[in-house]
């Protein structure tokens, strides 16, 4: 992750020293504020090794940008500001810098403490999320059980009526036959007792 440091410096010679804090890795940009009757001068920034300053990006280029390695500089003399980007920071940056003017007698300049550190590791927590998906499909094998034990009951229902036909046609049977016997008995016995009477009162 790039971190970006936007700081603005008023330069006046050994008012101010500033420290900053980067990560490796990452980027400052430093916006440095001059006097409008310096805008004609070279713009520079250094870093300070023991009692020399060396230029890191220098240039008297006005409204455009400069590279020189990993830095970068733009003057915009209309706002009479100067921005310095410091970009791939890493620990060995750490150390004190000079942004500032280049001018007869004493520059104008503004001193950065930078302290670089390393940036913290993330640790990615979207890894688990393919185990969770995979142990949920296990349980795709529990539907398997519910539907086969639906045919078994369905079976049970609809032979059930075909034998509770068969037992009320038995009894149907068994109760209408004896009756429509016993009547036709009864009516053929009826029958013969007439015409048994009827023959008695012809020979009489």
């Amino acid at each position: 992750m790039k971190i970006i440091w936007t700081l603005t410096l008023l330069m006046i010679p050994g008012a101010m020293t500033l420290s900053l804090t980067g990560h490796s890795g990452g980027e400052i940009n430093i916006t440095c504020t001059y006097q409008d009757r310096h805008t004609g001068n070279a713009k520079y920034f250094c870093k300070v090794l023991w009692l020399k300053c060396s230029d890191l990006i220098k240039t008297k280029e006005k409204d455009k940008w400069v590279n020189s390695g990993r830095f970068f500089l733009y003057d915009d003399t209309g706002a009479a500001v100067f921005t310095v980007i410091f970009r791939n920071l890493s620990e060995q940056d750490s150390g004190k810098y000079k942004c500032g003017v280049d001018k007869l007698g004493i520059d104008s300049y503004t001193e950065v403490n930078l302290n670089v550190i390393t940036a913290p590791k993330t640790v990615s927590v979207s890894s688990p999320s393919p185990s969770t998906t995979t142990s949920s499909s296990s349980s795709i094998t529990t539907p398997p059980i519910s539907l086969n034990s639906q045919p078994s009951t369905s079976d049970f229902t609809l032979d059930s009526p075909s034998v509770s036909n068969g037992l009320c046609l038995i009894i149907v049977v068994s109760v209408v036959l004896p009756l429509l016997i016993a009547g036709l008995v009864s009516c053929i016995v009826t029958v013969c007792m007439k015409r048994q009477a009827r023959a008695k009162v012809v020979c009489q």
